[in-house]
């Protein structure tokens, strides 16, 4: 049985957004185990293939980025604060 092509477009969004493809099977409607299913040849109807990639378009996969700076998103190595070492 050939691997139905939603699995490589979540595989695909779920690395881009650094999710799980089970997290993104339920933030799209769908239970956590929508993604084990469809790997298993479980049927997925056409309208529940349409409402995931919907989910996908509606949501880039950026905005589920854990890259988000913290403080003034500069790396300070050498022990001063983001001050500048004042207090």
């Amino acid at each position: 049985m050939t691997a139905h092509p939603l699995l490589a477009e979540m595989d695909a969004y779920a690395k881009a957004a650094r999710i799980s493809s089970a997290t993104l099977g339920r933030l799209a409607g769908q239970g956590g185990g929508f993604y084990q299913r469809l790997s298993a040849g479980k049927r997925c109807w056409p309208e529940t293939v349409a409402k995931v990639r919907a989910y996908m378009l509606a949501n880039p996969p950026d905005r589920h980025s854990n890259d988000a700076p913290i403080g003034d998103g500069a790396h300070h190595t050498n022990g001063d604060n983001v001050n500048g070492g004042q207090p």
